[in-house]
């Protein structure tokens, strides 16, 4: 039947080996307490042998390259721009400073009789 409960044992004892590393340096007197060193690290011995561990490619620097950013230009709805005043209205053609920069003007000097036919 499909109500009917079964208990099955899945475990099995295992003997496991102790280890025992008995610290005797704190036994030892004072002035030998401080120099006595244990075992060496994985660095240390490298260090002793002179082994170089390999660099991983994935940890080394390297030279970000990022293109410039492109905003799209800003789009001002025509209800927008026929309700704000003048000096606020966008300016579609060129800007004020580049159309100065593009015009050369030259100064003119008129000599004093010039100037009176011309104010004539």
């Amino acid at each position: 039947m499909l109500l009917d409960i079964v208990f099955c044992r899945t475990w099995y004892k295992v003997d496991v080996q102790q280890f025992y590393a008995p610290i005797t340096t704190l036994l030892l007197p004072p002035d030998k307490k401080n120099s006595w060193k244990g075992v060496r690290t994985k660095g240390e011995l490298k260090r002793q042998m002179s082994i170089k561990s390999p660099a991983k490619i994935d940890s080394l620097y390297k030279e970000i390259v990022r293109e410039p950013k492109v905003f799209k230009p800003l789009v001002i709805p025509k209800k927008l721009q026929h309700a704000l005043p003048y000096r606020d209205k966008p300016n579609h053609g060129v800007k004020m400073a580049e159309r100065r920069k593009k015009i050369d003007r030259v100064a003119v000097i008129k000599e004093p009789y010039e100037q009176k036919v011309r104010t004539m």
